[in-house]
């Protein structure tokens, strides 16, 4: 059976220079070639020269001129051709091969520059990748990431990408996710972390704390007199031992007055109790006795208060950009 060479050279279009717009057509060097039987489920043998006799096989590629390399015997086939340096989307060629005449006639699908650039996106960068933009008004291809929703079917790859992970607002509906304001974070649970699912959200810019979230710590008093009942012998006060019992009254703040602030009594005698004794200031004392116990009451003393009861701001240092979604 007689052998056709097939007959195609590859070649795409390439910005030159970059940035200008001005388009030049390049030949496609080291393109991935798959050949297939149109007519037969069958894997097909590319023959490395024309003459039948000899068996030596070649895989295709295209070579420095964007050259397919091969023969094939007569048939139907068609020619997928992708990838390579400048890069081609996937694009197939049909043809017949027909015994004597080479090529009957060829059906080229052709593909437009918009298109291609498509399918170039689409390889690099995925339905459902999402990035931070500096714009306001998402490019070609991108949606903002502002919590819409849109139809399955306005968008299958993006749905097929994220499904209800974000969201339904209705039957048939999706929504895209809503990342203004917010930082991302990775779903799963890092070392010692939170597992977090994707789509969650959570965080706040402000925090008022709880009492259980305070640290130990203690506020000021003032009192303006404390009450002091003992029965007991041998309580020192100041210095001074009290051998009976008592109930004194202590004075606390305002100006001295001359005299004794009170008296009490017991087998001993009368005892007084002197300021110059006690002492007519604001001040702390201790009071010891080795062998009673004691209650000390204090109605008319008040706390301290402290703060102000509201919220501490709870946001990082960040910068702001627009977030955008694939479709």
């Amino acid at each position: 059976m007689h052998r056709c060479q097939i007959p195609f050279v590859v070649d795409t279009l390439e910005e030159n220079p970059e940035g200008s717009g001005k388009l030049v057509s390049r030949p496609v060097v080291g393109a991935t070639v798959v050949v297939e039987n149109r007519v037969k489920a069958e894997s097909v043998v590319v023959y490395a020269v024309e003459n039948p006799e000899e068996s030596g096989t070649v895989v295709p590629t295209t070579d420095s001129n964007g050259r397919i390399h091969g023969w094939l015997k007569e048939g139907s086939y068609t020619i997928k051709v992708t990838g390579g340096t400048p890069y081609i989307a996937p694009t197939t060629i049909a043809f017949e091969a027909l015994s004597g005449r080479g090529v009957e006639y060829t059906n080229v699908e052709a593909i437009t520059l918009t298109e291609l650039v498509k399918s170039v996106q689409e390889s690099l960068v995925p339905a459902g990748a999402m990035f931070d933009y500096g714009g306001t008004v998402a490019p070609a291809g991108f949606l903002l990431q502002d919590g819409k929703g849109y139809a399955n079917t306005e968008y299958p790859a993006l749905f097929a990408a994220i499904e209800y992970n974000f969201g339904k607002p209705s039957a048939g509906h999706f929504n895209v996710p809503d990342s203004r304001g917010r930082v991302k974070v990775g779903t799963g649970s890092g070392s010692g972390l939170t597992v977090r699912t994707i789509g969650a959200t959570g965080g706040a810019e402000t925090v008022t704390l709880s009492i259980g979230e305070l640290p130990a710590h203690s506020h000021g008093a003032t009192s303006s007199k404390i009450s002091i009942n003992s029965s007991t012998t041998g309580v020192s006060v100041q210095g001074t031992t009290i051998s009976s019992d008592l109930e004194a009254l202590f004075v606390m703040g305002g100006p001295a007055a001359p005299g004794p602030e009170f008296k009490t009594s017991d087998s001993q005698g009368e005892r007084s109790l002197w300021y110059g004794t006690i002492g007519y200031h604001n001040h702390g004392h201790g009071i010891s006795d080795p062998g009673h116990a004691h209650g000390v009451s204090d109605p008319t003393h008040t706390h301290t208060s402290e703060g102000g009861n509201g919220s501490h701001n709870n946001t990082q240092p960040f910068t702001v950009a627009t977030g955008i979604i694939k479709f």
